[in-house]
C-alpha cells in the first residue's frame, strides 16, 4: 500500500472501532498435584505453665502441630518454647480460672489464624487454617452446658464451606458411654466423625479427648501423658489447592501498536487475479497484521459489589432458613422458596445501581462511558482501547 492509502487506511479504521466485552473463560492452574502429610498431636495440660518442663522434655521431631487445651492463664509466652516450633495462635480465659487453648506449629509451615468460638466456660477454641484444612484446638468444660457447646460447633461447621476440618481436643463427652448421642449429631448434621474410641483418662476410664474430622487419615491414643490425660495422635493429608482463576482476553491499543500497525499496513499488497481473490487475500493480511501489531493479552477480572443494608438482612435470613433446613427444622421448600427470592433481590440491586450512575453521570458522556467500560470489565488505560473489531475481524 501506499503511504496516502496507509493514512487513509489507519484513519477509517479508528473512526470505525467497535468497542465490546472482552471475552471471558475460567482456567484451572495447579500449583503442585502431590499431596503433603501433617502429624498431628493434642492433650490436655492442666496448666501449661504448671507442667511445661515434662512438655518440654518430650521429643516431638515428627509431629507438625500440638494443639493444648486446658492451659490456663499463662503471662510470659516468650518463655514457653519448643524446639523448632512457633505459638501461632493462643485464647485465654478473662474472667475465671482454668480453660484456655492453644497451638504450636512448626516454623517452616505456612497458615493464617482464623476466627472460631471461645465462649468462657461453654467452648473454648482457637484455630488456623492450612490451605484449605482448619485444626481446631478445643476444650468444653465439664460442667459447660452441652447442648449450648454442640449448637455452638454446628454454627461454625456451616460458615466453613468446602473446607476439610480436624478439631482436636478435651469434650469431656465420653465416646464409650451415653453421651455417645452428642457425636452422633455432630455427624448427622455434619460430615464431621469421631475418630477416637480408646481410654484417654485412664483413672476414670471414658474417652473423653476424641478427633473430630471429616479428613481420612490414621488416629489412635498415644502413649505420651502429660497431665491425667494419654495424647491422641493423627496423621493426615493435607491436598494441595487447584486455584481456578477467571481471566479475559483483550487487544491492548497503545500508542507503539498502532506505529507497529502502520508498519504492517504498508506492507500490504494486492494478491490474486480476479477482484474475489484479492479482496480475501486483503482482508486475511489485515487479519495477520492485527494479529501482530495488537497481541491478545490475559487479565484477571475483579468482580466488585457492594450489598446494601436491606440485602445483607436478607443474606443473613438466607443463611438462617439454610442452617434450619440442614438440622431438619423446616422443609427443603422453605429454603429454596427465599433463596429464589434472594437471588432475584441480587439481580435488581446490581441493576438499580448500574442504572444510579449512570443518572449521576449526566450528560458528561465521558464519565458514563467510564462506567460502561467497568461494567463490562474492559481494560482501563489511559493510553490504549482495549480492543477493536473493524468490519467483524478481531
Amino acid at each position: 500500500m501506499s503511504k496516502n492509502e496507509t493514512r487513509n487506511f489507519n484513519i477509517f479504521i479508528k473512526h470505525n472501532a467497535i468497542y465490546r466485552q472482552p471475552h471471558t473463560h475460567k482456567y484451572t492452574n495447579i500449583v503442585n498435584s502431590l499431596n503433603s502429610s501433617l502429624k498431628v498431636f493434642s492433650t490436655n495440660v492442666r496448666g501449661l505453665v504448671k507442667n511445661w518442663n515434662s512438655l518440654a522434655q518430650i521429643n516431638f521431631g515428627n509431629i507438625d502441630i500440638v494443639l493444648l487445651n486446658e492451659i490456663w492463664k499463662v503471662h510470659e509466652f516468650e518463655n514457653l518454647k519448643l524446639d523448632g516450633f512457633k505459638i501461632a495462635t493462643i485464647k485465654q480465659r478473662t474472667e475465671r480460672r482454668g480453660g484456655g487453648v492453644i497451638i504450636f506449629i512448626k516454623n517452616n509451615i505456612e497458615y493464617k489464624e482464623i476466627d472460631s468460638p471461645f465462649l468462657e466456660g461453654v467452648l473454648e477454641t482457637c484455630s488456623i487454617k492450612i490451605q484449605n484444612t482448619i485444626l481446631m484446638s478445643l476444650y468444653r468444660p465439664p460442667s459447660g452446658p452441652k447442648n449450648e457447646c454442640i449448637d455452638k460447633i454446628l454454627d461454625w461447621t456451616d460458615q466453613q464451606r468446602n473446607c476439610n476440618i480436624l478439631i482436636a481436643g478435651d469434650w469431656n463427652l465420653n465416646i464409650r458411654s451415653n453421651e455417645r448421642t452428642y457425636f452422633d449429631t455432630l455427624s448427622l448434621n455434619t460430615n464431621l466423625s469421631a475418630k477416637i474410641t480408646g481410654i484417654t483418662r485412664i483413672a476414670s476410664g471414658t474417652c473423653i479427648d476424641n478427633f473430630l474430622t471429616n479428613m481420612d487419615g490414621t488416629f489412635r491414643v498415644s502413649n505420651i501423658c502429660i497431665a491425667d490425660h494419654q495424647g491422641i495422635e493423627a496423621e493426615i493429608s493435607i491436598p494441595r489447592i487447584a486455584k481456578e482463576k477467571i481471566k479475559y482476553t483483550y487487544r491492548e491499543m497503545k500508542e507503539e501498536n498502532w506505529l507497529r500497525f502502520s508498519i504492517e499496513l504498508q506492507k500490504l499488497d494486492y494478491r490474486g487475479r480476479e477482484m474475489q481473490e484479492q479482496w480475501m487475500n486483503l482482508l486475511e493480511d489485515i487479519k495477520t497484521a492485527v494479529a501482530i501489531s495488537f497481541p491478545q493479552k490475559e487479565r484477571n477480572i475483579k468482580y466488585s459489589f457492594t450489598m446494601s443494608q436491606g440485602l445483607l438482612k436478607s443474606k443473613n435470613k438466607k443463611n438462617k432458613l439454610l442452617k434450619q433446613y440442614k438440622r431438619g427444622l423446616i422443609p427443603k421448600e422453605t429454603y429454596l422458596s427465599y433463596n429464589k427470592v434472594y437471588r432475584k433481590l441480587i439481580h435488581k440491586e446490581k441493576e438499580k445501581a448500574f442504572e444510579d450512575r449512570i443518572m449521576a453521570a449526566g450528560s458528561n458522556s465521558k464519565k458514563k462511558w467510564k462506567i460502561l467500560k467497568e461494567e463490562m470489565k474492559i481494560e482501563k488505560s489511559k493510553e490504549s482501547i482495549d480492543e477493536i473489531v473493524i468490519n467483524d475481524l478481531n
